[in-house]
């Protein structure tokens, strides 16, 4: 019988002293996944600092954040042509310095939520920088104190993380909370990912990651005001109560669906009923280059996705 000292020994014996595998051994066993990932994951940064819905954050929460002054940042570019200046060390440098100087008590829940978004950004980008340069974490340290204040931030909207919300808001401006809050779990799971493999060369496995909910309906998350928001709603409504829709005669759709459950209710290709930024990112992390996307959606930057017109009863 093997002891646990001989099972370490044998678990270790393919590694040398500075960690790197000693038969070669690939991490990933399907690099081109994690390419398109990454296509999709370079886009958050981008939105975020122009204070756009992306596939974690929503414009409505980030409104309360004053972005970089550079105009470059703001303008009608293509992503690609700003990059530069959101990747720059300097910008990055900035952007860190501020957060780590930010008081999040004084700040109302939603305030401090568009922060954490902010700073799940420039970590992605801090990221990207590194890998797109060659560069090591050692080359960074201002990124190794962001990751740790993220990591009290984590906690931080745990604890705070309200049970209730007020009356006053519209049901579009509690949903957009609501969603956000939803979305922020997700968000903290994959930087702790893209973290990790910076750090390490490949991602471990985080347990329950799956069950983690959000709403997938099309056009909710991606409606830039209330009356989009409504008219989305009612698209799906009409849906439901359409009695030559599939969904006749059952129960109405949840509003909610988890990460296991979306994968699952159907194949590689975009659901027309259930599409975003979100839902093309979580489909193509499953099933990669399978992923029947569009070639120009295969890496989104479109901030918006619409209910097609050919699943609305007239």
């Amino acid at each position: 019988m093997y002891s646990i000292e001989s099972a370490h020994q044998h678990a270790i014996s393919g590694f040398r002293p500075d960690g790197t595998n000693r038969h070669q051994t690939p991490l990933m066993a399907n690099p081109e996944t994690l390419v398109l990932v990454m296509d999709h994951l370079v886009q958050i940064p981008f939105l975020t600092f122009q204070g756009q819905t992306s596939a974690f954050a929503h414009a409505q929460i980030l409104s309360t954040v004053n972005f970089m002054e550079d105009s470059s940042s703001k303008s009608d570019d293509t992503p690609t042509s700003v990059y530069p200046a959101i990747l720059s060390h300097p910008e990055l440098e900035r952007q860190i310095r501020e957060l780590l100087s930010l008081d999040i008590q004084d700040l109302k829940f939603t305030e401090f939520l568009a922060r954490i978004h902010v700073l799940i950004a420039v970590v992605f980008a801090s990221v990207f920088s590194l890998q797109s340069s060659g560069n090591t974490l050692a080359d960074f340290p201002l990124l190794d104190h962001a990751i740790k204040l993220l990591h009290r931030w984590e906690q931080h909207f745990k604890i705070h993380l309200p049970e209730h919300l007020s009356s006053d808001l519209s049901p579009w401006q509690a949903w957009v909370i609501a969603e956000s809050c939803r979305r922020t779990f997700l968000a903290l799971q994959w930087i702790t990912g893209m973290v990790e493999l910076c750090q390490s060369g490949y991602c471990s496995y985080q347990p329950f990651v799956e069950s983690l909910p959000f709403d997938a309906r099309t056009g909710l998350w991606e409606a830039e005001t209330e009356a989009e928001w409504n008219s989305a709603l009612e698209a799906h409504r009409r849906i439901e109560l359409d009695p030559n829709s599939s969904t006749a005669n059952k129960p109405a759709e949840s509003s909610l669906v988890s990460w296991c459950e979306f994968i699952e209710s159907a194949g590689p290709s975009p659901r027309p009923r259930f599409d975003g930024m979100l839902q093309r990112l979580l489909l193509v992390a499953y099933y990669g280059k399978e992923t029947q996307l569009p070639v120009d959606l295969q890496a989104s930057s479109h901030p918006k996705f619409r209910m097609p017109d050919n699943i609305t009863p007239a």
